[in-house]
């Protein structure tokens, strides 16, 4: 995949190719509820935030999450957890 590549969370969906473990390669691991909940593991640090944008990041790739009235319920050092209305995940690869 070419860096700086962004991808929505439909073309993360439409992979053929198993994933390795996420949590053992230092990837982000997004499980979402519906468009209202987000579950994100495995992040190092948060970028950006607030209620129309928040930015995640991991050791090889950064989360963005757009929508509306996005707030963050919890987070502990590797788990946090998004509410909102979450209309749009863009994943970006960090550069080397």
């Amino acid at each position: 995949m070419m860096k700086n590549d962004k991808r929505t969370i439909g073309n993360l969906l439409e992979r053929e190719e198993p994933l390795e473990n996420p949590l053992m390669i230092g990837m982000i691991q997004l499980t979402l509820l519906g468009n209202r909940s987000a579950l994100i593991e495995n992040y190092k640090g948060l970028i950006e935030y607030h209620d129309k944008l928040i930015i995640v990041q991991s050791k090889e790739e950064e989360v963005s999450i757009l929508g509306d009235h996005l707030r963050i319920c919890y987070y502990t050092r590797t788990e946090m957890q998004i509410a909102g209305n979450i209309e749009k995940i863009e994943v970006k690869e960090k550069n080397h």
